[in-house]
């Protein structure tokens, strides 16, 4: 009788335990719906001939979570050299890209949409620090690597 209690006891106890587990993973799951990121130009207010040569560029992120590890604990700003981040943005975004491709092998929960990030424009330091940051804050969210 005593074995028979301990082993319903144990898996009592395993069943609590991988409802935790599934929970979080849902909640994980739905919080990967609304990341997305988008790279747009914008008017640049300083552009005084008028030209247009200025071109400015900002990024947007649609993740709660990442506002709040921008202020906390991604690097700060002029930490990173800016040919550091385009190299790493540059493989980063690459690998990101292969991985919306293949819904069946990556979460495409997490996954969704391609980056547009192109190599030979000059997207400002500021937009390469938040991008990089935005591949830190993934990789350490959910727990994969990007490679580098």
């Amino acid at each position: 009788m005593r074995k028979v209690l301990f082993i319903f006891l144990m898996l009592l106890l395993y069943s609590c335990g991988s409802t935790k587990n599934n929970n979080s993973t849902v909640a994980n799951a739905e919080n990967a719906a609304s990341t997305k990121v988008s790279i747009n130009q914008t008017d640049d207010p300083d552009d005084k001939d008028g030209d247009g040569d200025d071109i400015e560029y900002q990024i947007d992120f649609y993740d709660p979570g990442f506002q709040p590890y921008l202020e906390t604990i991604a690097k700060p700003k002029g930490y990173y050299s800016l040919s550091y981040l385009e190299n790493h943005n540059v493989q980063y975004v690459a690998e990101w890209n292969i991985r919306v491709n293949q819904p069946f092998k990556y979460n495409p929960n997490i996954y969704q949409d391609q980056i547009q990030y192109d190599p030979s424009i000059d997207y400002g330091y500021d937009v390469n620090w938040e991008l990089y940051n935005f591949f830190q804050y993934m990789m350490n969210k959910y727990n994969f690597d990007l490679g580098y």
